[in-house]
């Protein structure tokens, strides 16, 4: 395996480590933010262009 002149191999930078506690509270942002998409969602009318009913 060869590198380019003067760099040696690409350097493996390992993620950052949360707490339980911090781990916790993003995933509850996350699942608010989820829920907050998804009622939006919900509220608008249906589109017409895409209908699989009527393929039936």
């Amino acid at each position: 395996m060869s590198f380019p002149a003067g760099r040696g191999p690409p350097v493996l930078t390992l993620p950052e480590i949360a707490t339980r506690d911090e781990w916790l509270a993003a995933r509850k942002t996350l699942l608010a933010k989820e829920k907050e998409l998804t009622r939006a969602r919900d509220a608008r009318p249906p589109s017409s262009t895409c209908s699989t009913a009527a393929a039936s």
